[in-house]
This record gives C-alpha cells, sequence and structure tokens, in this order.
C-alpha cells in the first residue's frame, strides 16, 4: 500500500482506534497496537519499494501454483 494512503487512513480512523485501544488494551501503547512508525525505519521510499517487491513475488507463487493445478 502506498506510505501517504496508509497514513491517511490511520488518520481518519484515529478516534476510532484510540477509543479501541483504551477498552481492549489500555497498558499497552497506541504505538504498539496500532504499528506507529519507527524514527529509524524505512522511509516511504524504501517501503514502498519493498511493498512492490514483495507483491510481486507473490503474483509470481500464484501463477506458479496455477500452472501446477493445469
Amino acid at each position: 500500500m502506498d506510505p501517504a494512503l496508509a497514513r491517511h487512513i490511520m488518520a481518519h480512523h484515529r478516534e476510532e482506534n484510540l477509543r479501541l485501544q483504551k477498552h481492549f488494551f489500555p497498558h499497552v501503547s497506541f504505538e504498539k497496537v496500532f504499528g506507529g512508525r519507527e524514527q529509524d525505519g524505512p522511509g516511504d521510499d524504501e517501503r514502498l519499494r519493498i511493498s512492490r517487491e514483495r507483491a510481486g513475488q507473490l503474483q509470481k507463487r500464484v501463477i506458479w501454483d496455477l500452472l501446477e493445478r493445469l
């Protein structure tokens, strides 16, 4: 998923997510529950590259699985 879109979705649902976190996980930080971004983690470009690479791998696997069934 595009990192900007993921941030937009999380921002849109932030209030509801805060309520869920406080109700079900009161002793766990919001970031631990909803995957807050690590400061030293990969940047948006790298995350997008990794996501696209993984999607390509999954598509190849699905194609091979379908070909094996023929």
